[in-house]
This record gives structure tokens, sequence and C-alpha cells, in this order.
């Protein structure tokens, strides 16, 4: 029986155990030019330093003129190269496979960074932009902006990427219906932006290069997700992170009866794990050492993430073994770690 301490081989890497630091991104510690700042890197050593098997580091844009916010953490330029060196050697100090999220905000770009967003087709923001429908030039460049991206994380020192293509961004927008409504070959094989992105980063990064994708396990349903699983991993992918689509509510195709272990996102991810050949990590409301204990005991999923958990107390895994209470997260309506790292209650770098 796997445990949470149970060792588990990826490509090249034996990853020590099945805990995931998932991507999180620390407003405000990059600034506007878009530098890893010294904040990250105390940030990531204490995360790393609490024994996670897997850390990815946060949303890093693709493209100057695609970011979520203004000081988002760039990979967009070789510039960025020297200051995501020193993300991926803290990690590594850790023994852990160090992943990089990267990703491309399409219709999310934030109003100061762009004010023309990009979209699959034609639409109409939440703040009343008009996006413009991608031309396939454009697509073919933006996809050569991930390739690129992934060198530069390799040249970084990187194990992998992983590809943001949930939570409403661009490849999500490509995924879904509501936003993708194009009557070309991107519009009839919704999968196929992303599934090119990770055979170009394959080509391009080699065979032992991780590529990550998180995705959602709700969109279009739940019997789509399992389709664009099987197509990411078709297309080379090493491993998926399951989290929420465009939309934000439980697929009606999906049984789940509520308990205290996972919620309905985690278990969306429970399901792709049995339909898929490569490793899946599950996220999402797993706050507690028991809940993801739970999970990878029962055989559940491969690995589990926690975020909130592991930001107020990274050191759930000593603590696990030296039978100690965690620090728990307080749980606030609004989690202040994403309006402003410093005014969470458990803030400390």
């Amino acid at each position: 029986m796997a445990t949470l301490l149970t060792q588990y081989q990826l490509k090249h890497h034996t990853v020590k155990n099945r805990l995931v630091v998932p991507p999180i991104v620390c407003f405000g510690y990059a600034g506007k030019e878009g530098y890893v700042s010294e904040k990250h890197i105390k940030h990531y050593e204490r995360l790393a330093g609490g024994g996670a098997g897997i850390v990815i580091a946060e949303a890093a844009c693709v493209s100057k003129d695609a970011r979520l916010s203004e000081d988002q953490l760039g990979i967009w330029d070789n510039a960025f190269i020297p200051g995501l060196s020193g993300l991926a050697s803290v990690i590594h100090s850790h023994n852990a496979v160090a992943l990089i999220q990267i990703h491309h905000a399409g219709t999310r770009v934030d109003r100061n960074v762009s004010d023309t967003p990009l979209a699959p087709s034609d639409m109409t923001t939440n703040d009343g932009r008009r996006a413009k429908a991608l031309t396939l030039e454009q697509i073919a460049d933006i996809s050569e902006d991930f390739t690129r991206a992934a060198l530069r994380a390799k040249e970084a020192g990187f194990d992998g990427v992983e590809l943001h293509a949930c939570h409403k961004y661009l490849i999500c927008q490509f995924l879904s219906p509501i936003t993708n409504k194009r009557r070309d070959e991107y519009g009839a094989d919704k999968a196929k932006f992303a599934s090119d992105i990770i055979g170009n980063i394959r080509r391009a990064c080699g065979g032992e290069f991780i590529i990550g994708v998180r995705m959602g396990g709700n969109d279009p349903d739940l019997k789509g997700a399992i389709r664009y699983a099987r197509a990411f991993e078709e297309a080379g992918a090493d491993i998926l992170h399951i989290s929420t689509g465009y939309k934000d509510y439980k697929p009606q195709d999906l049984d789940y009866t509520e308990n205290e272990y996972y919620n309905w996102i985690v278990r969306s991810g429970i399901v792709i794990e049995r339909n898929v050949h490569i490793p899946v990590i599950v996220v999402n409301g797993v706050r507690k050492p028991e809940q993801a204990a739970y999970i990878i005991e029962e055989g559940l999923a491969d690995f589990v993430a926690a975020a909130k958990g592991l930001l107020v107390d990274e050191a759930w895994l000593a603590k696990i073994q030296n039978n100690e209470p965690v620090v728990l997260c307080d749980g606030c309506r609004r989690c202040r770690w994403f309006i402003k790292p410093e005014t969470c209650p458990h803030y400390r770098v």
C-alpha cells in the first residue's frame, strides 16, 4: 500500500514522496518587470524545505502582453533565466523535483497590461473589453512562445513545465465550448491547441523533460475532461494536475458523494486517474494531512497537492512522522494570501 511517504518514479526522477506544492502566484513579489525577487527565493526555500516531493513554481507568463497582472513572474525573455535558475536551485537543494507553470492569460489579461485581449473566438470580457479571435498565425506564434518558455525553463534548471490549461486562461478558453466557437480545426478539435504545444515542447526539450498539464475536470463535463486528458497523454504529457476549467461548478455527469476527505474537484481527478496511464495530481480543499494520507492510501490518486495547507504550515510530513499537530488554515472568506501575501495571518518568509 502506498502512503504519502512512498516514492514514485516519474521518468528518470525518483520523486521522494506523494506530496506536491502546487503553483501559487505571489502577487507583488516580481514587480512590474517580472523578475524573480529575494522574496521569491525565500518563499520557495521555505516551501521546498517542508519536504514535498514535487514543487511547482508559480505561473510564469510566456508573453509580456499576456500577463494576468502587472507584477506576474516572467519567462518571455532570456533575461529571466538567471533569476529562474535561482528558484530551480533552491527547490533542488531540498531534493524535490522542480517544475514551473507556464501561462498565457488570454481574455483575463490585466487591463494595465493590454487593452486588446486575445481569445479563441470574438467575445466580450467580464470587464467590457472586446476580445479578438486569434488568427492562425497568432496561434502559431503563441504556441512558439510556450515552446521558447519551456526551453528557458530547461536552461534555468527546471525538470519540466506545467501548462496552465484551467481557470479561464487562454488554453482553457480553447478547451471550453463557451469561449471556443471556432469553425476551423481548433474548433473541431478543442484539445488541438494544447496538444500541439505539448508536442512542440517535447520535440524541443527532449524525452526526459517533464511536461505536465493543469486542466479542469469539469469542462465541458467530466466525459469531455476525460477525452482531453487522453488527448494530452497521447500528445506526450507526463503528468496531469486536475482542477477546474472555465466553469466553477460540478459537472452533471460526476458521481460524487460528499465526504470529509475530499470535494467534487478532487473526485473529478480521481475519476480521470482511472482513465489514463500517466500519473495524476489531485488538488483543492486538501488542508489537513489526514485528507492527503487517505487519498494516497486508498489508491485514489498518485499525488496530492495542498496549497493553503502548506502555505500556513509547510512541515506536514515531519509532523506526521513525529505525530505532531499542524497549523491549520483559518479559511478566511476571501483568502488574504491571494489578495496580498503579507496580510495572511500565518504569513512568513
